[in-house]
């Protein structure tokens, strides 16, 4: 951090072998005052507002900081993939903007990190590693409910272990989702579960459902992320399928939200 006073952040990653051969993971976050965001607003505009070529935290930032800083970094391209003609100047630019700037390091406890960046090991957090569960305090059903089939009445809250919903999978993970009522009119299992309140669908195994509105009879498939989507009645997401929503427009100058009433747009794949 380069003041106690911070406004602003951003974080950086990297690894190290120490004497003992193990390695050494570091993942840090860095804070910035005021005055610092100032000076960068200045490196930032004398440069045209532009930057043209790379700058990082490790390599150039940091190295301008503190009361020892030399720029003799500047002139070493040694860990440089391609030194253009602008590098050294942008750096050099760069220490006489940021010179004089205290660097303050916070260390922190033991911890533990968790890696989220890929669809299996978002899966098997969620649905399988019971370290993670515990040590993050998540259920199979976070902040769901059962509501009317017009969707604008809660009619039960889902607790979270599930208990009672037959269609949900010992390792799913439901969270911040509605499931609408609707029966099946043929006397099934389906039925029972309606009439109890619970949702009449089926979650596979090693699956998420995310930030859904999820129709009557809906089927999720295993190993799937089903995220910000709705789901109508009797809809069926295939195994190992992404599906994920997003807003889109026809205008780039007056975004426009959905109908109501029509399919929300999704992009699907599968693995």
């Amino acid at each position: 951090s380069s003041s106690s006073s911070s406004s602003s952040s951003s974080s950086s990653s990297s690894s190290a072998k120490n004497d003992d051969n193990e390695w050494l993971f570091t993942d840090s976050a860095f804070f910035f005052d005021w005055a610092t965001g100032q000076r960068l607003l200045r490196f930032f505009e004398a440069e045209g507002m532009r930057i043209r070529c790379e700058v990082d935290a490790y390599g150039d930032f940091l190295q301008a900081l503190g009361p020892d800083a030399s720029d003799e970094y500047t002139r070493d391209h040694t860990n440089v993939v391609s030194a253009d003609a602008d590098l050294q100047r942008t750096r050099q630019s760069l220490f006489e903007h940021l010179k004089g700037v205290p660097l303050n390091t916070l260390l922190f406890h033991r911890s533990r990190f968790y890696h989220l960046g890929t669809i299996p090991e978002y899966l098997f957090h969620f649905c399988v590693d019971p370290t993670f569960k515990m040590e993050m305090g998540t259920s199979r059903v976070a902040f769901c409910a059962v509501v009317n089939a017009a969707g604008t009445k809660r009619v039960r809250a889902l607790d979270g272990g599930g208990s009672g919903w037959a269609g949900l999978s010992e390792r799913a993970c439901c969270q911040h989702s509605a499931f609408r009522v609707g029966r099946t009119g043929n006397g099934s299992s389906d039925d029972a579960q309606q009439q109890q309140h619970l949702p009449v669908a089926a979650v596979g195994e090693k699956s998420v459902l995310e930030y859904c509105d999820a129709g009557a009879n809906v089927r999720v498939g295993e190993r799937c992320v089903v995220s910000t989507t709705r789901l109508p009645a009797g809809a069926v997401v295939p195994d190992g399928s992404f599906l994920h929503s997003v807003c889109v427009s026809s205008s780039a100058s007056a975004p426009t939200a959905p109908d109501a009433d029509a399919d929300a747009g999704t992009g699907t794949g599968t693995g």
